[in-house]
């Protein structure tokens, strides 16, 4: 890996634009992958700000608000990416695992992070409208821009939010997220997760609970809590059998649940 700085952690390796007369001798056209001790930038295909965004998350921490400046000054990154400054965290290593589904396929997960962006847009255009029903509560026919941002930059103490992905051309395809919000208030937090349909059934959801509450609990979290319409059976069926102290209510048709671990 490159390490992301130099001269004992005072200037960055990466940078906004090389000295003038620097030579080039890898087009980067030509660069799939950047890696440095803080993840891997997947650049192949990208565009502008898509191969920005990635390089400044994979940047020292120390630099991700210079870099982010000045990727915006420049024009390379939209002027409305200014509110995600300080948020640009990458998740932590900890929390990445596998699964196996019955026909062998292997399921990869990790932490949610920024350059999930267009891999969360294309995973939410692609479930049924029932499936966005029972996740999000309302029939939503296009997620706004900015709760978008909102959905990928995450903090990873508060909230912790993880992908389920699998290989694919580009690099790799999510098709499951799951995510917990935590209640300062009450040290619970709410849970949530969505699997693309033709996903479902197949053990996934169950798996993304486990890994939560697992999270959650190294956390020092004390249990979920989860709202869930009355006709989500599926996801009423993985809280029921997740092995945890369970309590439930129904009200104006919704399904309050109280876990604990």
């Amino acid at each position: 890996a490159l390490p992301s700085t130099a001269q004992d952690g005072k200037v960055s390796r990466i940078v906004p634009t090389l000295r003038p007369g620097a030579g080039v001798v890898t087009p980067r056209g030509a660069v799939h992958y950047v890696v440095t001790e803080y993840g891997i930038a997947y650049l192949h295909g990208k565009s502008v700000q898509e191969r920005a965004i990635a390089l400044i998350c994979i940047a020292h921490p120390d630099f991700r608000e210079e870099l982010l400046a000045k990727a915006i000054e420049y024009r390379w990154v939209h002027p409305e990416y200014a509110d995600i400054e300080g948020r640009i965290v990458v998740g932590p290593k900890e929390v990445r695992t596998t699964m196996v589904l019955d026909d062998g396929t292997l399921i990869s997960f990790r932490a949610m992070n920024p350059t999930d962006e267009p891999a969360t847009r294309d995973l939410f255009y692609s479930l049924s409208r029932e499936t966005i029903y029972y996740r999000y509560m309302q029939h939503l026919k296009r997620i706004p821009r900015k709760q978008l941002r909102n959905f990928v930059y995450v903090d990873h103490r508060n909230e912790v939010a993880i992908v389920g992905t699998i290989p694919a051309a580009h690099g790799e395809e999510i098709i499951a997220i799951g995510r917990y919000y935590l209640d300062q208030k009450t040290n619970r937090a709410e849970v949530a997760f969505v699997v693309r349909d033709d996903w479902q059934n197949r053990g996934i959801g169950t798996f993304i609970m486990k890994h939560l509450a697992n999270i959650a609990k190294r956390n020092g979290i004390a249990g979920f809590t989860a709202e869930v319409l009355r006709d989500n059976r599926p996801m009423q069926a993985v809280i029921n059998h997740s092995g945890f102290k369970v309590r439930s209510q129904l009200q104006n048709g919704v399904i309050h649940y109280e876990i604990d671990f």
